[in-house]
């Protein structure tokens, strides 16, 4: 009598393996573009934070006498987000973000004022940061409406999977959310 396995037990075997393996390499790479959009979340955070820290600490920028406004503006190409501040025309710093995420769309609380950066239509948004209080304040260039809203919510999302969306809510009482 021979001991071993058949070739059908061999096959059951390798496609058992070759399944769990496509479910580890789907996962991972799930797992890998979630916490690409998470991280670009976080540094978005981290970039408003820094602008109002500014503003509140009355901060200066270069050639500046006053304390000035602090400010991130979205731009237009989605992928690079400017920390400015109102006494100097040039970038403090600039956040670029991973390079397989971008800035879907960025909306305000107030429906009957649509912000003009959506999928369709691309204009930079600016948030503001008084001196001393650090007050918030949202500039659209398109539409002036946006002066009355209390929030405003940045939507960020892998280019590969859509479907991975992570949000940072500004509000104008100075609160910086990232659920």
């Amino acid at each position: 009598m021979k001991s071993g396995y058949t070739l059908i037990e061999l096959l059951v075997v390798i496609s058992i393996m070759a399944i769990l393996g496509v479910a580890v390499y789907t996962s991972s790479k799930s797992s890998s573009q979630n916490q690409a959009v998470k991280k670009a979340q976080g540094e978005l955070q981290s970039y408003l934070r820094l602008a109002q820290s500014n503003a509140t600490s009355s901060l200066k920028c270069k050639n500046s006498i006053l304390p000035t406004k602090w400010y991130l503006q979205f731009s237009d190409d989605r992928q690079n987000i400017r920390l400015k501040c109102d006494a100097d025309t040039n970038d403090q710093k600039i956040l670029p973000l991973d390079p397989n995420v971008e800035i879907e769309s960025i909306y305000y609380d107030s429906s009957s004022c649509p912000s003009s950066f959506t999928s369709s239509t691309i204009n930079p948004v600016q948030v503001y940061f008084t001196a001393l209080y650090g007050q918030v304040s949202f500039n659209d260039a398109l539409n002036s409406c946006i002066g009355a809203g209390l929030t405003l919510t940045v939507k960020l999302r892998h280019r590969v999977s859509t479907t991975i969306i992570k949000t940072v809510t500004i509000s104008k009482g100075g609160n910086i959310d990232a659920p």
